[in-house]
């Protein structure tokens, strides 16, 4: 009981994973996107299987199809004597990929997505304002220093823009002249 309750975890936390690292609506789809992509439906066909046979046979076994046959036998059975069970299993495989195929196919230029991206944003700049704040705070109570935080990009917490490096250096005749003391 414990070892599937692991292994059924193991693979819903699997699945999840494959679709919130998902980009969909990219502008441009390179090669390494698309064998990503293509690598992402194989992987969840495989676990649409693995999980939609067990249940075709506790599912046609309880209407008396492959009865009193072992687990792998009775899978041979159904597959192989009553076709139906192909249309079971392709339909649970389609349940299964299509919110990967939904999240590819919605436009990020809807009011639904546009409106997650800005409470995203909004969450986040509070949030890092918030951290900002109480990190010179705690500094300052527990060891009496007063700390700022220093920003090395332009847009924090995002950091996609840094910032220009101000700081003046010579040339390397200067460089040398400093090491020798001239």
């Amino acid at each position: 009981m414990a070892i599937s309750l692991f292994i059924s975890l193991m693979l819903f936390n699997i699945y999840r994973l494959n679709l919130i690292t998902l980009t969909p609506n990219r502008l441009k789809y390179d090669y390494g996107y698309l064998i990503s992509l293509l690598v992402r439906i194989v992987f969840l066909v495989l676990i649409g299987l693995s999980i939609s046979k067990p249940l075709e046979t506790l599912l046609f076994e309880k209407i008396g199809l492959g009865q009193g046959q072992s687990f792998i036998s009775s899978i041979r059975i159904l597959n192989g004597d009553y076709p139906i069970v192909w249309i079971f299993t392709f339909l649970f495989i389609t349940l299964f990929i299509s919110p990967l195929f939904i999240k590819i196919t919605v436009n990020p230029s809807n009011t639904y997505s546009r409106s997650i991206l800005i409470l995203n944003k909004k969450l986040i700049e509070e949030d890092y304002d918030y951290f900002k704040t109480n990190y010179s705070l705690i500094f300052e109570k527990s060891i009496g220093i007063k700390i700022e935080v220093t920003e090395k990009y332009e847009d924090p917490p995002f950091n996609t823009i840094r910032k220009k490096n101000t700081l003046k250096v010579g040339t390397e005749k200067d460089f040398i002249n400093h090491l020798y003391g001239y």
